[in-house]
C-alpha cells in the first residue's frame, strides 16, 4: 500500500562509504530480501542495540552497525585523517534516509576484495554483489532507489 498516510515516515540511518579512490559503494540485497535486487547503501532500522544508557537512538552506532553487518567493514577501516562529513537528509515519498558519509582508507579494489571476502563466509549473506559508483552515468534509476539516486547526483554533479 506504499505509505497511505503522508505523515508517517520510514526514517533510518545509512552509510554512504566512498574509497580513497573516489568510489563509492553500494550492496545489491540478496534474493532472499525483501528488497531483492535494489541497490542501496549500508542501511537499516535502527534496533535495541543502538539505544544509549539515556535512552537517546545514537544513529552514527546504527549506521556503522549496519555497514560492519552488511559489508564485514569496521570503524579502523574509516579513515582516521578525514575531517567529521556530518550528516545529508534525504527525503523520498515516505522515506527519510539520514546519510553519514565515511571516507574509507583503501581503494575500491582493496575494499571489494574485503567485502567479498566476508560475503563468501557467511550462510546467507544479505548482499549478492557489490556496486561502485563514480559518476552520474552509474546510476541505475531501475535498482537504485529515489535517495540514493538524489544524494550520488548531487555530490557527483
Amino acid at each position: 500500500m506504499g505509505f497511505p498516510d503522508g505523515s508517517v515516515l520510514n526514517v533510518f540511518a545509512a552509510v554512504v562509504p566512498r574509497t580513497r579512490d573516489g568510489a563509492y559503494i553500494l550492496g545489491e540485497m540478496g534474493p532472499h530480501t525483501a528488497a531483492a535486487g535494489r541497490v542501496y547503501f549500508p542501511c537499516g532500522t535502527p534496533d535495541p542495540t543502538d539505544i544509549a544508557p539515556d535512552g537517546r537512538v545514537d544513529l552514527a552506532v546504527s549506521a556503522l552497525r549496519e555497514l560492519h553487518e552488511e559489508t564485514g567493514l569496521v570503524a579502523r577501516e574509516i579513515s582516521p585523517e578525514a575531517p567529521d562529513p556530518g550528516w545529508a537528509i534525504v527525503r523520498d515519498g515516505g522515506l527519510m534516509a539520514l546519510l553519514r558519509p565515511v571516507p574509507l582508507a583503501e581503494d575500491e579494489a582493496t575494499v571489494r576484495d574485503a567485502i567479498a571476502a566476508h560475503l563468501a563466509a557467511e550462510a546467507e549473506p544479505e548482499l549478492s554483489a557489490i556496486v561502485s559508483v563514480r559518476r552520474a552515468a552509474d546510476l541505475d534509476p531501475a535498482r537504485m532507489p529515489g535517495f540514493v539516486r538524489h544524494y550520488l547526483a548531487s555530490v557527483l554533479a
